[in-house]
C-alpha cells in the first residue's frame, strides 16, 4: 500500500535527521541514531535524535484540504565535562539547520509539503549534578495540502 502525504513527509524527515553529524559540519553527531517515537532511550544509544509526529489540523480551501503538521524532534548527547547549556544550544542550532533551513526545503522534501518552519525550541530543562546527558528540541509546523479526502495526493 502507498503512503500518505504525511508519512511521505515523516519519512523524509528521518532522512534530513541522519545528515547531523559532524563530519557533515553540524555541531554534534545526534543523526548517528535517527529514531522515532521512542520514548526511552539506553545511554548506549547516544547521540540520539527521535522524531515525534504530532496531531495536526485541516481546513478547506479551494477544492483541497489545507493541513497543518507538527513535528517534534529532540536530540540527545552524553554532555561529558562540557555545560549542559552550551551543548544544548549546540543541538538547538543543527536541529533549526538540519530540518528548516530555506536553501534545502526543493531539494529535501520535493513537492510533498508547501513549507516548514521553526515554531519553538530549545531545552525543556538543564542537566542537574548527576546527569550525564544533555537534550534539546525544536517544534516544526508543516504545511501541504491534499485532494479533499485523499490523504495519499498532493493538491
Amino acid at each position: 500500500m502507498a503512503n500518505t502525504i504525511r508519512e511521505q513527509i515523516i519519512l523524509k524527515l528521518m532522512t534530513r535527521a541522519a545528515l547531523i553529524k559532524t563530519a557533515s559540519g553540524y555541531n554534534t553527531d545526534i543523526g548517528l541514531n535517527a529514531l522515532r517515537a521512542i520514548d526511552k532511550l539506553d545511554p548506549d544509544e547516544l547521540p540520539a535524535l527521535v522524531i515525534w509526529p504530532l496531531p495536526e489540523t485541516s481546513t478547506r480551501q479551494y477544492g483541497k484540504d489545507v493541513i497543518e503538521m507538527k513535528v517534534r524532534i529532540e536530540g540527545l548527547v552524553a554532555h561529558g565535562s562540557t555545560n549542559s547549556s552550551v551543548v544544548a544550544e549546540l543541538i538547538l542550532g543543527d536541529l533549526r539547520k538540519c530540518f528548516t533551513d530555506p536553501s534545502i526545503k526543493s531539494t529535501a522534501y520535493g513537492s510533498l509539503l508547501d513549507d516548514i518552519f521553526f515554531d519553538e525550541g530549545g531545552p525543556d530543562t538543564y542537566a542537574k549534578a548527576g546527569d550525564l546527558t544533555t537534550g534539546s528540541n525544536v517544534i516544526l509546523t508543516i504545511n501541504y495540502s491534499t485532494n479533499i479526502g485523499n490523504p495519499y495526493s498532493n493538491a
